[in-house]
């Protein structure tokens, strides 16, 4: 699996979702490479601005939200006020 279509697939999962612990992107791995690709793929969502990975406590559990449906949800809200 590349990291393009692990993206894909954590989209889909956190559309339906809109948030998860990070432990949860996981679950589903089974070897270290399919680990290893899911972290890069959750990176690069984040780096482009699809998820968000926050921590309510310094030492507190990961979470990752999927900020498209936030972008989807403000610029709805501002094509209706026009």
């Amino acid at each position: 699996m590349t990291v393009q279509e692990r993206m894909t697939q954590l989209s889909e999962f956190l559309r339906q979702r809109r948030s998860c612990m990070f432990e949860e992107i996981f679950e589903r791995d089974r070897t270290r490479s399919e680990v290893v690709v899911t972290f890069l793929a959750l990176l690069e969502m984040t780096r482009v601005h699809m998820t968000r990975i926050f921590q309510n406590e310094s030492v507190g559990a990961l979470y990752v939200h999927y900020a498209l449906l936030d972008a989807d949800a403000a610029s709805e809200e501002g094509g209706s006020a026009t």
